[in-house]
């Protein structure tokens, strides 16, 4: 049952993400940048947190593999949503002003915390 709350808590901070962003279809515009021929510097991060999240959205029930998958997944890809060194490749891609950076910024930052939060409990199960 733990297990299983765990999992949905999961969801919800993949949901909020999603619902926070600065434009609804950013992770299109983010697909749209990484597929052009020179998608610059920082493509492979946004990619990976881009597959990341849409294999977190893609689980619709769980069972102890699922589990372990994702433990492994957040183990390895936690460090994807530390975007800080990269906010100028986003102002770039997205031509946002600095006050939709500090939001984007604040936002990953709050979710950074979460799946702080999320690794430490997947670890200690």
């Amino acid at each position: 049952m733990f297990k299983i709350l765990l999992f949905i808590s999961v969801i919800h901070c993949v949901y909020t993400f999603y619902n926070s962003l600065p434009y609804p279809d950013l992770l299109n515009r983010i697909m749209n940048t990484l597929t052009s021929p020179a998608p610059g510097k920082g493509s492979e991060l946004l990619l990976d947190t881009y597959n990341y999240l849409k294999f977190l959205e893609s689980l619709s029930d769980t069972d102890s593999e699922d589990m372990k998958i994702i433990t492994d997944v957040i183990g390895k890809k936690s460090q994807l949503f530390n975007l800080a060194p990269n906010m100028d490749l986003l102002k770039n891609i997205f031509n946002w002003d600095s006050g939709q950076l500090i939001e984007f910024k604040n936002t990953m930052a709050e979710i950074k915390v979460e799946w702080a939060k999320i690794c430490k409990t997947f670890i200690s199960l």
